[in-house]
């Protein structure tokens, strides 16, 4: 099959040698007109030679970006949240995902007790706890 391109090139072509009014230009511009027309067909082409395969390439290599870039790290951190969850003991000194710092004191498979002051507990979902918490050393001092 021509493709549209190649055609118009070709109409092109043979317009520009009909106004000769002769018969004898025609096998000239003929092998002319292919000529062109393979041309335009390797241009065309791209780097592998047809359209659907250069498409499903190029949707390969985003796919492929898009899963270096987003999919994997999240998938790394997500996995490092879920250890940090299951190694939590009585003890520990958490951060929720809301700020509030405190002693975890029981657990349950859903939800941890946290002592946020003497007396003073609070019960949140696993899932919401952010991490541990730092030493005040590690922290740094606090800026006023």
């Amino acid at each position: 099959m021509v493709s549209l391109y190649n055609f118009l090139v070709l109409l092109q072509l043979n317009q520009g040698s009909g106004s000769g009014g002769g018969t004898e230009a025609a096998p000239a511009a003929t092998g002319a007109a292919e000529t062109a027309a393979e041309g335009a067909k390797q241009a065309s082409g791209g780097l592998f030679g047809g359209g659907m395969l250069d498409l499903v390439v190029w949707m390969v290599f985003f796919f492929a970006l898009m899963y270096f870039l987003l999919i994997r790290p999240q998938k790394k951190q997500r996995q490092k949240h879920e250890s940090l969850l299951g190694s939590l003991t009585k003890g520990d000194k958490v951060v929720t995902t809301g700020g509030i710092m405190g002693t975890i004191r029981g657990i349950t498979s859903v939800a941890v007790t946290l002592e946020v002051s003497e007396k003073v507990t609070i019960r949140v979902r696993k899932e919401h706890i952010a991490g541990l918490q730092l030493d005040p050393k590690e922290e740094g001092p606090a800026k006023s």
